[in-house]
């Protein structure tokens, strides 16, 4: 038996690995010039809140890499002193969610091809996270009181696309 590559395996059983559920979130316009939309974020609200699973960047760049840390102990200090995370406005959206994008009910309508920023809040367990992801709009229908959107991720990393593969067959799995 060969080896298996586990996003074309996904791509072809789609229906299998996309989970419906009830999901807060935001979604937003972005400029197509911002250089944001390779800037995707998670936001930790678990155990120790505002150190997700990596502190430190891929690369060896010092520089970046202290960025890193003051952003995750500003947010720690912001957490401690205002009794808890400050999240964005987020309301519960029904969501179809996959690793490579996701279909949203929205009470509005985004032109197609447009850039957007989605904030989400995904629950594993006891862990809950704000994901940040960027995207562009490939499906904008409206459908009588709400909009029919299909948003394609974009400039998302291995490693985030595991996670949010993970919460998708955790979910399905019914973790």
């Amino acid at each position: 038996m060969g080896v298996i590559n586990l996003f074309e395996y996904m791509d072809e059983n789609r229906n299998f690995f996309r989970v419906t559920r009830e999901i807060p979130l935001s979604i937003t316009t972005v400029s197509k010039e911002s250089n944001k939309l390779n800037s995707a974020s998670i936001t930790s609200l678990g155990a120790f809140p505002g150190i997700p699973p990596r502190i430190f960047s891929s690369g060896d760049d010092l520089g970046e890499n202290l960025r890193l840390i003051h952003e995750k102990l500003d947010w720690i200090i912001q957490a401690l002193t205002t009794g808890g995370p400050v999240l964005p406005d987020l309301r519960p959206a029904q969501v179809s969610l996959s690793s490579g994008g996701m279909g949203v009910e929205w009470n509005a309508g985004f032109p197609i091809g447009d850039p957007v920023e989605i904030k989400m809040l995904l629950a594993n367990g006891t862990r809950q996270r704000v994901f940040t992801l960027f995207g562009t709009i490939i499906r904008s229908q409206e459908v009588s009181r709400f909009w029919d959107l299909g948003i394609e991720f974009a400039g998302l990393d291995g490693w985030f696309e595991n996670e949010i593969a993970n919460y998708v067959l955790n979910a399905e799995r019914g973790l």
